[in-house]
């Protein structure tokens, strides 16, 4: 009998509960007059890419990392520094993770952001501004999250 309970506290003291991490994602997006903000959850394995496709073979793209919950906020700007206390458009991103928090600016001339209805959300990508190009035509600007790739 003392052997029985030696093996069920051993089972009941080995039994334990395994929660699994959510996987990379974006979990919300939210347009605010001239700023999209975008929250989710990313991995080490993972990078956070802030992209503009402009229709050539390489995109533009802006890459940061975050290991867990992270906030990404890109406003469309008119006041850009462009050095020698210029000032050009385009956009400025934020992005906070744990207690890191890092801005960017990025001239890239005239950005629309799109409205809510006009943003798209498909397979972990954010679409939600323009670039207007000289030809009158928009380059996207995306979002999404990449699995990191070794440089």
């Amino acid at each position: 009998m003392k052997a029985i309970s030696s093996i069920l506290a051993a089972a009941v003291f080995c039994t334990a509960t395994t929660t699994l991490a959510a996987s990379p994602g974006i979990t919300k997006t939210l347009i605010q007059q001239e700023r999209a903000v975008i929250q989710g959850k990313a991995d080490a394995s993972h990078e956070l890419v802030l992209r503009i496709d402009d229709g050539s073979s390489k995109p533009r793209e802006w890459r940061s990392s975050a290991n867990g919950d992270f906030r990404y906020v890109v406003e469309v700007t008119d006041r850009v520094p462009l050095g020698g206390g210029k000032m050009g458009t385009g956009l400025v991103a934020t992005y906070t993770h744990g207690n890191v928090t890092a801005t960017f600016n990025i001239a890239v001339g005239k950005c629309i952001l799109r409205p809510k209805s006009s943003s798209v959300s498909n397979d972990g990508i954010f679409t939600f501004a323009d670039v207007q190009r000289d030809d009158g035509r928009g380059s996207p600007v995306s979002f999404r999250i990449e699995r990191a790739v070794k440089r």
